[in-house]
């Protein structure tokens, strides 16, 4: 984690973003039943990103942290809300002059099977972002691919190699080493080590860290695996059902978490095995049918009258500290 400097400025910022689908839902066992309904992805997400440091965005499966980490580049078309890199709103952006915008916003897949393609030697794969920014490629391809290679950890003789005969490590280090090739000023990693052993895990997480340290990258880190965010993340966003339920420092995350699904998530940790599960069903609720009010009352310990009849908005509490949207937050 990199310590707080009064010279952090915001690079990236998020203002009300949301994404919704209008997809179609089956009812009963067959096909011919269907309806269209509203599945709001992300639905009003704001944050700040500082320079050199690490946001993470954490929630379970299905609450909407890979939708929002492809509209931050998008990859997906935001249905609301703005996007600001460095004051640029990127949303008013033409194709060309997002195309140029993304020189400094790369992004790291959860799959590193399916992120390189499997006919194009690993020179040919770093080398690509150049020739859709040809005027960031330097004047010697292999010097710098090697160069690039050697930053993440392999040798000049990766570089004939096909994806196919590397391992899932070697790949997510393929990954990284194309991405860095933009010299981005930010860089999102979806789930990045979700896909591998634990301990190649241990490897890129460390591998990660250092490249911050030494280049300077801004990080949006998305994960569902709280241990793992506790090592790199500066800042936390806790997700529910679309919406940011809590958000403040990591350690004042972990130390007080102020939200009821926060210190679930907390609970449910390898590290936290000895405090007790709060009460509430164990399942969120459907995507498709929200509950009127706060979205995770049918599931609250703490939930009364109030949390049926008003959603809460992220405000911070009495005594300071991390934003939370809970009207009996701890």
């Amino acid at each position: 984690m990199q310590e707080e400097s009064s010279a952090e400025k915001v690079i990236y910022r998020a203002e009300d973003v949301k994404r919704y689908f209008h997809v179609r839902v089956r009812r009963g066992r067959t096909r011919f039943f269907q309806t269209r309904k509203w599945l709001r992805a992300v639905d009003g997400v704001s944050f700040e990103l500082k320079a050199s440091r690490t946001l993470a965005i954490v929630g379970e499966s299905g609450c909407g942290k890979s939708t929002l980490a492809r509209v931050l580049l998008r990859l997906i078309e935001p249905t609301g809300g703005r996007l600001y890199f460095r004051g640029t709103d990127i949303c008013a952006l033409s194709a060309n002059d997002l195309r140029l915008a993304r020189e400094h916003v790369q992004m790291i897949f959860q799959d590193p099977y399916s992120s390189l393609h499997p006919r194009r030697t690993v020179a040919n794969i770093i080398a690509e972002p150049w020739h859709v920014h040809p005027q960031l490629a330097p004047a010697n391809f292999k010097e710098r691919i090697v160069e690039l290679l050697d930053q993440v950890g392999l040798s000049e003789d990766y570089m004939q190699a096909y994806p196919g005969r590397l391992s899932g490590g070697e790949r997510q280090r393929i990954s990284i080493a194309r991405a860095l090739a933009m010299k981005p000023e930010i860089l999102i990693l979806d789930e990045p080590v979700s896909a591998l052993d634990v301990s190649i895990q241990a490897q890129i997480i460390r591998l990660i860290m250092e490249l911050q340290k030494k280049l300077g990258i801004a990080y949006v880190f998305i994960s569902h695996d709280l241990p793992l965010v506790r090592l790199v993340a500066d800042e936390i966003a806790v997700m529910y059902m679309g919406r940011f339920v809590e958000m403040g420092r990591a350690e004042e995350i972990f130390a007080h978490p102020r939200h009821p699904y926060t210190q679930l998530l907390l609970s449910s940790s390898p590290e936290r095995v000895d405090l007790e599960r709060p009460g509430g069903a164990s399942e969120p609720t459907s995507p498709f049918d929200l509950p009127r009010g706060c979205r995770f009352q049918p599931r609250c310990p703490k939930a009364q009258a109030i949390c049926g009849e008003t959603e809460p908005g992220l405000e911070v509490g009495r005594s300071g500290g991390q934003l939370c949207a809970c009207h009996f937050a701890g």
